[in-house]
């Protein structure tokens, strides 16, 4: 991965604004800025300041660095920086946002209809008038026109825009049209994992390795980065049924992710993000965490998919804490019979309350589970065996096929929890547990 090159100064986004870049150094300034969502936000504010000038385009042979152009997710032929952001000195004016009811097109994308939504934001299919192509397009709710929620939902973009990899839904475009800030990203075909875990046939043990497998290679980008989930959860991955066959994994949802380095802040505003049965110990009492603590969410994916049952499961957010609190979750063979020893052994240790006792990296679950793969290959009457019934989720609709859910599409309720809670819900976990020993 090439690293990120200095900000150009401002008298050079001004010239690139103007044209008056001589050739190369337009070359270089432009690669930067269609990377950097600082620079995207100065030069856009350069460019509606100054109504008459032209549009800027890439000099002649600009290509997308790192961009694989063999991909159909994106035509680097055709691509030009669009219209990014604008970003100002002065406090932003909400009141011209437009309800999501109403918006008819935001920037080049004509909104065609709505797809989905969650606690943050609501996802529309719309088309690129442009590029001529169909989009997922993202939208900020209106009850989120914070500067706090502006801040996560373009740290979103930020974050999925600077990883580009086969198990992570690329991002094309961020914008923002009268006050409504909005990000493309492609349109998946297929459903979400939650969906699919509610369907007949059952997953098979082979799907289930599959799915774990693309979801760490997913995580190991991300990590690489520098970047914690913090979500990974059966509604934040979706099986895309318009590439591969019969799907790919890809890892929706970044709106909680943050730097390694990144961690000063986090409970602050007193609420520990994530979603309660599937956040790790340390996460859920508002401690730093690593990229440890998205395996622990990857074993409670992969105990769900082998078991039909999540591993630390309750009626309400107070009974999944005290459950991972004070639980042991029963052996996966204990439900399932049909789940491989050396499965079992992974998922177990995966979801070790204590982080020092799990695997130290994302890639070595992919390669522990590329193994295990190719085991089962060998072995097609297991490989092809059951994982047993389906979940039953009441939520669960039928999807339809060209649908992308919001990477947070369950209640917000769900992603934050107040520290107080898990405070008490530990303490209450803890006395309830020494009760039962003493009663012994």
């Amino acid at each position: 991965m090439t690293a990120k090159s200095p900000c150009p100064d401002t008298e050079a986004l001004h010239r690139l604004a103007a044209n008056e870049l001589p050739p190369d150094e337009a070359f270089d300034v432009q690669r930067h800025v269609v990377r950097c969502l600082k620079c995207k936000h100065i030069l856009e504010s350069i460019r509606d300041s100054a109504a008459a000038l032209p549009a800027i385009t890439p000099p002649s042979g600009f290509i997308r660095p790192e961009r694989d152009t063999s991909s159909n997710f994106f035509d680097d032929q055709k691509y030009r920086p669009t219209r990014p952001m604008v970003v100002s000195d002065k406090a932003a004016d909400f009141s011209t946002a437009q309800p999501p009811e109403t918006i008819e097109r935001l920037g080049r994308f004509r909104v065609l209809r709505r797809l989905g939504g969650g606690g943050m934001g609501i996802v529309y299919e719309a088309e690129d008038t442009q590029l001529k192509r169909r989009v997922a397009l993202k939208v900020l709710k209106p009850d989120q026109l914070d500067e706090a929620g502006r801040t996560r939902f373009f740290k979103e973009a930020e974050i999925s825009a600077n990883i580009e990899h086969d198990h992570i839904v690329t991002i094309y475009d961020i914008g923002e049209e009268n006050g409504t800030p909005f990000l493309a990203m492609q349109l998946l075909r297929g459903q979400n994992l939650e969906q699919r875990l509610s369907q007949k046939p059952p997953l098979t043990i082979a799907e289930v390795v599959r799915i774990g497998k693309e979801i760490a290679l997913g995580l190991a980008a991300a990590h690489q980065r520098g970047l914690i989930h913090r979500d990974i959860k059966p509604s934040n991955i979706w099986l895309d049924t318009g590439v591969a066959k019969p799907f790919r994994v890809k890892i929706l949802d970044f709106g909680l992710a943050r730097n390694n380095n990144d961690y000063g802040n986090l409970t602050k505003t007193g609420y520990v993000m994530g979603t309660p049965g599937y956040m790790s110990p340390e996460q859920a009492r508002g401690q730093t965490i690593d990229n440890r603590a998205d395996l622990f969410s990857l074993g409670c994916v992969l105990y769900e998919m082998a078991t039909g049952r999540e591993p630390f499961a309750g009626p309400d957010p107070m009974a999944r804490l005290t459950a991972l609190a004070v639980e042991e979750p029963p052996a996966p063979r204990k439900l399932n019979p049909s789940v491989p020893e050396e499965l079992e052994e992974l998922i177990l240790a995966l979801l070790a309350k204590n982080p020092d006792e799990r695997p130290y990296s994302a890639e070595k679950v992919a390669e522990f589970l590329s193994e295990i793969g190719d085991r089962l290959a060998a072995t097609p009457e297991i490989a092809s065996r059951s994982t047993g019934i389906p979940r039953s989720r009441s939520a669960a609709s039928p999807p339809d096929l060209e649908e992308i859910e919001d990477g947070s599409a369950s209640a917000e309720g769900e992603n934050t929890v107040p520290v107080w809670f898990v405070i008490v819900c530990l303490i209450l976990a803890i006395l309830a547990f020494v009760g039962v020993q003493i009663l012994g």
